[in-house]
């Protein structure tokens, strides 16, 4: 719970979940000393913002683009952007695809602006604010397991 306040602390935006995996123990002896403990790994996404003028939130649309993630981009737990489909997203988010190596693969506009039409229905890409790995993990074993390969994590 405190790794995701230490990041901020030091200029950096909220961190983005992106993948979380439960960690099982395989060792019977550690298993009865950690007691009912849990474990998980997560991949976090970290940002720096420029110290700029308010954020607003906007619409956007992925243009595709980025090699390996041409139709879909798995940005973290909470947003996943499908290739010509308008998405709303919070201020932080618009502020960190404006900033970052992304920006080049978005059309960005504020709420007010009218985006071009797009032939998929538009949809709010935020599936609820994720932040614990735990929760995550426990909906990735429920559902389809996430790949760092399946993240533009590696690009």
């Amino acid at each position: 719970r405190t790794l995701p306040s230490l990041p901020k602390k030091i200029g950096f935006c909220t961190p983005r979940l992106v993948t979380a995996n439960l960690v099982t123990v395989q060792n019977t002896e550690l298993e009865r000393v950690i007691g009912d403990c849990r474990f998980v790994s997560a991949t976090f996404r970290l940002f720096k913002l420029p110290k700029t003028g308010p954020a607003e939130r906007c619409q956007v649309i992925y243009n595709g683009g980025i090699t390996g993630h041409e139709k879909e981009l798995i940005f973290d737990a909470n947003f996943t952007f499908k290739e010509g489909e308008i998405v709303e997203v919070d201020e932080e988010t618009a502020a960190i695809l404006k900033n970052s190596r992304f920006a080049q693969n978005f059309l960005i506009r504020p709420i007010g602006e009218k985006l071009p039409a797009c032939s998929a229905s538009c949809a709010l890409g935020s599936k609820g604010i994720i932040t614990d790995p735990f929760k995550l993990a426990g909906e990735s074993a429920d559902a389809k397991p996430r790949c760092s390969s399946d993240v533009a994590g590696g690009c």
